[in-house]
């Protein structure tokens, strides 16, 4: 009834679809590399602000400190004004308008040691200043001329002329010996009687009780004392360094003169008297090949001030200066003299008249802190149209640092005015 089935086994490897060959594929690319992800539109925007605000910070601390230290030079340069002067005008010791004043110096004597071509003998005898005692009475003692002198040494000397050697006085509750001055000279001539200071008796008063009451004493030693031949300088020799001596002398008095004067006053060369004597001493004769030239002098110049000068000078010549705000340049150069003949002594003179032909630069004087003081918080515009209003400023540049300054300073400390230097 049944039909029989035979069923054939299978192996696994009967149902496994058949073994297929491997195909090789080309390698794979290289995976790119990994980014980082990118910011943020908000964490960039972030960035900038802050980027913006350190910037904005930078400017404003160097706009703040460069007002801190903010400065402003203004360089000046005076009008100016020449005017011709050709007047008289005079000077008073007191009351004036212009009054002035005497410098006098006491006499100095200068030597010089002159080259001599010439010789000449000679025979001179010392001599020098002695003081001369009464110790005797309070009564006055003539002596006569030629009255003798003896040095401790035994040498003789001589008055050359008769004196009164007055007698005792009282002076602080005590009697003392009355005295004068007077020049002994040597009874010979040569060098033997030239000596240092030294005590002298009187030999008319031996055995007389003046004798030891009545004496001499040396102010300084006795010279000059000379026999024999010594050089000599011929006239020309002379003269010319007689007035080389004395011009040198006068330079030297002048600028003495010059140092003692207050610095508001102005002395004038040729506002000057320099007596000038000759006290070349033969004694000074040198025996070598050389001979001293000796020259005395005294000093009197006549001061005036400063400013009173300057106003008389400039007085109806200002033009549109104020005659009291100009002063002169190179006024101490000018070549005033007085207008007469001036001589004797200018201490006794109550006015002088002066005299000057000249040229005169009149510069306006500028005041620096007022001018400041006007400058001071004005825009830069502003400033140089007030500076271009003085009449007193011939031009000018206004320099700022830092330069893109809108505004001067408010602080006069930091605005400085330059002047030139005359």
């Amino acid at each position: 009834m049944f039909q029989e089935v035979k069923i054939k086994h299978r192996s696994l490897r009967d149902v496994l679809p058949p073994k297929q060959e491997r195909v090789k594929l080309p390698p794979s690319p290289p995976a790119p590399p990994e980014l980082s992800p990118a910011p943020s539109r908000r964490r960039r925007s972030k960035r900038w602000l802050w980027w913006s605000l350190g910037v904005a910070l930078l400017l404003v601390l160097i706009y703040a400190v460069s007002f801190l230290f903010a400065s402003v030079t203004v360089e000046v340069t005076p009008a100016q004004l020449d005017v011709a002067i050709n007047d008289n005008f005079v000077a008073t010791k007191s009351g004036g308008a212009l009054n002035f004043d005497v410098v006098t110096l006491p006499a100095k004597v200068a030597s010089r040691e002159v080259k001599a071509s010439g010789t000449e003998k000679v025979s001179r005898a010392a001599s020098g200043p002695v003081i001369i005692y009464n110790n005797y009475s309070k009564d006055n003692q003539k002596l006569i001329t030629s009255t003798r002198f003896q040095a401790k040494n035994g040498k003789i000397y001589r008055l050359r002329q008769p004196l009164i050697v007055p007698g005792m006085k009282m002076q602080g509750g005590k009697l003392v010996p009355g005295s004068i001055e007077a020049t002994i000279y040597a009874d010979q001539p040569g060098a033997d009687y030239n000596q240092e200071a030294t005590d002298f008796t009187i030999p008319g008063f031996k055995d007389d009780p003046r004798f030891s009451k009545f004496y001499a004493r040396s102010k300084s030693a006795l010279s000059g004392g000379l026999v024999g031949e010594v050089r000599k300088l011929s006239p020309e020799e002379a003269d010319k360094a007689r007035k080389a001596l004395s011009a040198d002398l006068t330079r030297e008095l002048l600028l003495e003169a010059r140092a003692k004067i207050p610095a508001s006053f102005v002395l004038f060369d040729k506002l000057t008297l320099v007596d000038i004597k000759d006290v070349s001493d033969l004694n000074a004769t040198t025996a070598g090949d050389s001979a001293v030239l000796k020259t005395s002098a005294t000093f009197q110049g006549v001061m005036l001030p400063r400013q009173a000068l300057t106003e008389a000078l400039v007085q109806g010549r200002s033009g549109t200066f104020d005659p009291t705000q100009v002063t002169i340049l190179n006024l101490e150069q000018l070549p005033i003299t007085f207008a007469d003949n001036q001589s004797g002594d200018l201490a006794e003179v109550k006015n002088l008249s002066l005299h000057l032909t000249s040229s005169l630069r009149l510069i306006p004087v500028i005041n620096s802190l007022d001018l400041v003081a006007k400058l001071a918080g004005l825009k830069k515009l502003a400033a140089s149209e007030l500076l271009d209003q003085q009449k007193s400023i011939a031009k000018y540049r206004l320099v700022l640092r830092p330069i893109w300054l809108g505004n001067l300073p408010a602080d006069p400390a930091k605005i400085e005015v330059k002047l030139p230097a005359y």
